[in-house]
């Protein structure tokens, strides 16, 4: 990865009034929510909310502040921006178009929603997706802004950039938090670039259906949770498809069948998989 940076960020930074969702897609309610950082106040503090999945589900998406749909986001080069020579540019229309199978990211001469710019940073991150605006009543994103960071550690103008860093910064613009626990290493969303996927993972993917409403309803099946100090094995309710808990997350005890094998979760007795990652209360 390049020498200039290896922090991503996501600075919040709205110019609306309380969000109050109207969406038709609206998840809160049917997943279960989770207390996450959300982004970076202007003092730089961390800014907490309430999103839907979170790290044991291995996506978080944020309601408050999310795209509209999946082919109306269109964004420009932000004009006479002598940093943004062609490498550059190439490096964020392939950013973009990895989020092709979800959502559209239109690249246009001039205006749209959003703009890319390359400025001096100088705070220790390679690229901030900043939200200049939202929608009041629908929670929708109707301007945004990606900075890359124009000049490395040395100070000298940087011509290349890793598509996945970029991309990233788009899954913010969906409306993707950054994730930080180690479990979360390798998908797209983790906060430090050295660890972040290629390209959006299959986890990335799922939580950005669910925050633009391609995936709303959910198959729920259980899986393994935890073994209690008894010896007691437990499972979690959870959708077979996103990895989304239920708003009402149910933990309990293993049911058995005749061959003592979990009729809901399909873990024999008495076996713990502890290599499988589990979720916390």
């Amino acid at each position: 990865m390049k020498s200039f940076s290896i922090i991503l960020s996501f600075v919040l930074l709205l110019t609306s009034s309380s969000v109050v969702l109207a969406h038709s897609s609206s998840q809160s309610g049917i997943l279960k929510e989770t207390y996450h950082p959300i982004g970076i106040d202007g003092l730089g503090n961390r800014v907490y909310d309430y999103c839907l999945g979170g790290e044991d589900v291995g996506w978080c998406a944020y309601e408050k502040k999310h795209m509209n749909g999946t082919d109306n986001m269109t964004y420009s080069f932000a004009d006479g921006n002598s940093y943004l020579c062609d490498p550059i540019c190439d490096s964020v229309v392939s950013a973009a178009n990895q989020w092709s199978s979800v959502v559209t990211f239109q690249l246009v001469e001039e205006g749209g929603t959003g703009e890319i710019t390359m400025l001096e940073l100088n705070n220790g991150v390679a690229a901030e997706a900043v939200h200049l605006s939202v929608n009041s009543s629908s929670g929708h994103t109707t301007e945004w802004e990606i900075t890359l960071d124009a000049l490395d550690k040395y100070g000298n103008p940087i011509t290349e950039i890793p598509t996945n860093v970029v991309a990233h910064e788009f899954g913010h613009i969906i409306g993707l938090m950054d994730l930080y626990e180690n479990k979360n290493r390798g998908k797209l969303m983790y906060w430090h670039e050295d660890y972040i996927a290629s390209s959006p993972t299959t986890s990335d993917i799922w939580g950005a259906k669910v925050i633009i409403g391609q995936h709303t309803s959910h198959t729920w099946g259980y899986k393994y949770h935890s073994t209690t100090t008894s010896g007691v094995n437990r499972h979690v309710n959870y959708c077979t498809s996103c990895g989304g808990f239920p708003a009402q997350k149910t933990i309990s005890n293993c049911i058995y069948n005749a061959n003592n094998v979990c009729r809901l979760c399909g873990t024999p007795a008495g076996y713990q998989p502890w290599s499988t990652p589990h979720e916390t209360e």
